[in-house]
């Protein structure tokens, strides 16, 4: 029966089934086919290859902020369920004609009460402990902690590689107190910016694929031969590629520069973005001079030496060398068996299916089948075919002769004899017309079952997403200055080996020293005042006990015994080789908390 907008309609009689039609004729028998050939048992599938290496998980990247989830929309209401009618008796089955019309709909019974709620059965046995749930997602990435950066020295050493960087001047991580060098360049109103030395990083420096934002800080000498005009330095700082292209990432220009002696020119370039190199890049650095005199004016660049020693401060992260891991904690035991679960688990997902093995030898052939009965033999036999004689050479092809006409019709063949096979059933008449609809019976009984909920409403728009909440101060925590001594073939020599400009307040808290072989060394570090530099002997931090490595490639102390541990912002560490044995490269790094 058929449910009809709270009510149930009656019944509706079906026609007589359309008379059979007839059988068709049965078709001629098909030739007998070839005996078949028996396959051959299949082979012994292969053995699953070898499952390929993991490749290396990248880098996971930070997870955005969720955003704040939307109201749920309100629930529809449920609409109020029909009583079920009672079943009108099936009229009998009409002549063929027109459907009558549907009976009225009766009406809807009230809903009858809900049951009361059963007792709670028992509780059953704990089950096994399911499998762990999936990892949840990484946590948002900590803001980086301070860096000091990085000091560069220009130097009259070339930078060394291929492409033009090859004979450019260098930019280097230590000082190099070669003689100092005075390069200048003639300059007019009309000349424009006049290059006077591009210095370029060694291979592989910086080493990193990004340059953090922060501010570039140029510490350079200059003086011109007269202060009439305006004469100003530009500095043009590049990144150049390994097939040398070199891209410019920004330039800034000094203030004006008067002085007719060597004096310090400060310019600072605060970078508001990372940058994104290659590990293979080197950064270039070019340094022009310009005037607003028509008259020719001589613009000075002084650099290396011990007094004016020129650099510049960009903000690359210089990264402390990480602990090693420690020993493994011991098992812990296992806790107690718990109760069996009468409940099966759901089961797991299918593991990936593994590559299909190599297809198996082919299994020999099968015997031939038996060959099938002889049919009848024909009115005359043709005796055996006599072996053909070898083929002659072809002759040419001759013309197509005209088609000849068409022959007349061959008469009918004799009828054959009856089929004793039933041919395929024909296909099902058409079904007669719908009976009447019988009358509508009387209204049933109100129901006791409630019926079945309405629909719920659409879920509701998602609310938008708040707003991002401010960042987080940035947590205080521990990082490394380090500096590298030598160059790894030959043995170190003693005196001053460098200098870093330390860029925020810190205390030190341990030193670490990591040579490249077996041997002994002393380094000494010096503390001073930007406006005090250089530091000297007298300006030492380390007391009596400086950093060694005594017959070791190692040393470590976070002892400090009578060292100066505070550094203020802007104080310049100045190492120095006090003795030397057999080492040729080591590496001092300081732990500092800020």
């Amino acid at each position: 029966m058929a449910y009809a907008g709270g009510g149930y309609a009656g019944d509706e009689a079906t026609g007589p089934t359309g008379p059979q039609g007839a059988s068709g004729a049965t078709g001629p028998t098909g030739a007998q086919g070839t005996a078949a050939q028996l396959t051959g048992p299949t082979g012994a599938t292969g053995s699953t290859g070898l499952t390929g290496a993991t490749g290396l998980t990248g880098a996971t990247g930070p997870t955005g902020a969720t955003g704040g989830t939307g109201p749920t929309g309100a629930t529809g209401a449920t609409g109020s369920t029909g009583l079920t009618g009672a079943t009108g008796l099936t009229g009998a089955t009409g002549p063929t004609g027109a459907t009558g019309a549907t009976g009225a709909t009766g009406p809807t019974g009230a809903t009858g009460a809900t049951g009361a709620t059963g007792p709670t059965g028992a509780t059953g046995a704990t089950g096994g402990t399911g499998a762990t749930g999936a990892t949840g997602p990484t946590g948002a990435t900590g803001a980086t902690g301070a860096s000091t950066g990085q000091l560069y020295y220009f130097s009259s050493e070339v930078a060394g590689g291929t492409g033009s960087i090859a004979a450019y001047e260098s930019l280097r991580r230590q000082p190099s107190f070669n003689t100092e060098d005075d390069d200048t360049a003639l300059v007019t109103s009309v000349s424009g910016e006049v290059l006077i030395d591009p210095y370029g990083t060694i291979a592989l420096d910086p080493g990193t694929e990004t340059i953090s934002a922060g501010t570039w800080a140029f510490h350079i000498y200059h003086y011109v031969d007269n202060a009439t005009g305006v004469t100003q330095f530009v500095y043009r700082v590049y990144r150049y590629e390994t097939d040398a292209t070199e891209t410019e990432l920004f330039n800034v220009t000094s203030a004006e520069v008067n002085d007719l002696a060597v004096a310090l020119v400060e310019t600072e370039y605060t970078q508001v973005a990372d940058i994104n190199l290659d590990a293979t890049d080197r950064i270039v650095v070019k340094v022009y001079a310009k005037t607003t005199s028509v008259a020719q004016r001589t613009a000075h660049f002084v650099y290396e030496g011990s007094a004016h020693v020129s650099r510049v401060m960009a903000p690359v992260v210089i990264e402390g060398i990480a602990g090693a891991t420690g020993p493994t904690g011991p098992t812990g035991p296992t806790g107690a068996q718990g109760t069996a679960s009468t409940v099966t688990g759901p089961t797991g997902p299918t593991g990936p299916t593994g590559p299909t093995g190599s297809t198996g030898a082919t299994g020999p052939t099968g015997p031939t089948g038996p060959t099938g009965p002889q049919g009848t033999a024909g009115t005359a036999q043709t005796g055996p075919t006599g072996a053909t004689g070898p083929t002659g050479a072809t002759g040419a092809t001759g013309a197509t002769g005209a088609t000849g006409p068409t022959g007349a019709t061959g008469p009918t063949g004799a009828q054959g004899t009856a089929s004793t096979v039933t041919g395929p059933t024909g296909p099902t008449g058409p079904t007669g017309p719908t009976g009447a609809t019988g009358p509508t019976g009387a209204q049933g009984t109100a129901s006791t079952v409630t019926g079945p909920t309405g629909p719920t409403g659409p879920t509701g728009p998602t609310g938008s997403t708040g707003a991002t909440g401010p960042t987080g101060a940035t947590g205080s925590g521990n990082v490394n200055i380090e500096v590298v001594i030598g160059n790894g073939v030959d043995v170190i020599a003693t005196g001053i080996c460098g200098d870093v400009e330390v860029g925020r307040a810190c205390t030190i808290t341990g030193v670490t020293m990591l040579a490249d072989q077996t041997g002994s060394v002393v380094v000494d570090i010096w503390k001073d005042t930007y406006s005090n530099f250089p530091p000297t002997d007298a300006d030492t931090i380390t007391s009596a006990t400086p950093p060694t490595i005594s017959a070791a490639t190692k040393s470590q102390d976070t002892t400090l015994t009578s060292w100066t541990t505070s550094i203020t912002a802007g104080d310049i560490l100045r190492f120095n080789v006090d003795s030397i044995s057999t080492i040729t490269r080591v590496t001092l790094s300081l732990t500092v908390s800020t």
